[in-house]
C-alpha cells in the first residue's frame, strides 16, 4: 500500500537519514544523505573518508571547512584522503551527501 509517512530528524542519528546504517528513511549503499545543525562556534574534528567522496551544501549560516569559508548557497566537494575539520561561524545548516555509503569509511586525524 503506497501512503505518505511522516518522520523527525530526532529519530535519526546525528542527522543521517539515508544510507547503509540504521535507522534510516531508505537503506542504499549508494550514498548517505544527511541534514546537520550546528550552533556558531561547534566544531568537528579534523577527519577524512578512505573511499567516499563528501558533498556538502550550505543551506545557511557560515562555516569554515578546512581552510575555506563558506555561505549559504556554496556547494563544497571533499575528496577522497583529503582531511578536513569543520567550525561553525554562524548558526548553520548542512545538506551532506556522501558516496558510496561506507558507514566505517570515516577516519580521525589526516593520513
Amino acid at each position: 500500500m503506497n501512503s505518505i509517512r511522516k518522520s523527525h530528524l530526532v529519530d535519526f542519528q546525528k542527522g543521517w537519514i539515508i544510507g547503509n546504517f540504521y535507522p534510516n528513511l531508505f537503506t542504499s549503499d549508494e550514498i548517505e544523505v544527511g541534514v546537520k545543525f550546528f550552533q556558531a562556534g561547534e566544531k568537528e574534528e579534523t577527519h577524512y573518508q578512505r573511499t567516499a567522496t563528501e558533498f556538502t551544501v550550505i543551506i545557511s549560516g557560515k562555516a569554515r571547512m578546512g581552510e575555506i569559508i563558506v555561505h549559504s548557497g556554496e556547494i563544497v566537494t571533499i575528496d577522497p584522503g583529503v582531511p578536513c575539520d569543520f567550525e561553525a561561524l554562524e548558526d548553520t545548516k548542512l545538506l551532506v551527501v556522501k558516496s558510496p555509503s561506507l558507514p566505517e569509511d570515516k577516519v580521525l586525524g589526516a593520513p
